[in-house]
């Protein structure tokens, strides 16, 4: 039977105390310090003929969220909750200049009714010069989101999703109704956020309840 001395023996038990010691300490700055995103408040910009909702999303932590991406799911979308490619209304329609929204010609639409596919964790843009996708959200600052316009005719109301590149490249226009959604926001390092909404029509506006 080998034996082994008390020395050996406390050297080899200091070494993993350490060793795990060590792990603990990296564990408890990683979570100390990480980045902490947090879904705070919506933000609504009002014009005569259109409404913008937007979420304030928040870095309550320590460090920078990187390459932070905000996405839509709409759940039980149907074919039938798109408008007709012929009701379709656009910037120029309510009378606002293109860069009213960072356009620079007229929008186009991804998904209509014959291009219909299920809205599920889409890349919405943030209200940033040129609508980047993905931005980086520094500790104790926030950043919108925008998650829909509003068009308000008087003869005619239509709810718009952004895309990636916000306004330009719409993702969808529905028509004007209740629809359940969930927003999430992920970054780096597996950081994720989610919320889920009720994108509400009360027959003259919309709002996230």
């Amino acid at each position: 039977m080998i034996d082994i001395s008390k020395d050996v023996f406390n050297f080899f038990l200091g070494a993993v105390f350490g060793f795990m010691s060590s792990i603990g300490l990296v564990l408890f700055k990683y979570y100390y310090f990480r980045p902490k995103l947090k879904i705070k408040s919506v933000s609504i910009e009002k014009g005569e003929k259109f409404s913008c909702l937007s979420l304030r999303i928040f870095n309550l932590g320590k460090r920078p969220a990187k390459n932070a991406i905000g996405t839509i799911t709409i759940e039980n979308l149907k074919p039938d909750d798109i408008l007709p490619d012929s009701q379709f209304k656009f910037t120029r329609d309510i009378h606002e200049g293109y860069e009213k929204f960072g356009l620079i010609k007229d929008e186009i639409v991804y998904l209509k009714k014959g291009l219909f596919r299920e809205i599920e964790l889409e890349p919405i843009a943030w209200s940033e010069i040129g609508n980047r996708s993905s931005i980086t959200i520094y500790p104790q600052m926030s950043r919108l989101l925008d998650v829909c316009r509003f068009i308000r005719l008087s003869d005619h109301h239509q709810i718009q999703i952004p895309s990636s590149k916000s306004w330009q490249e719409i993702l969808v226009i529905l028509k004007p109704q209740n629809y359940d959604i969930t927003i999430s926001v992920s970054a780096d390092d597996g950081i994720l956020v989610q919320k889920r909404f009720k994108l509400y029509y009360d027959g003259v506006d919309v709002t996230l309840k």
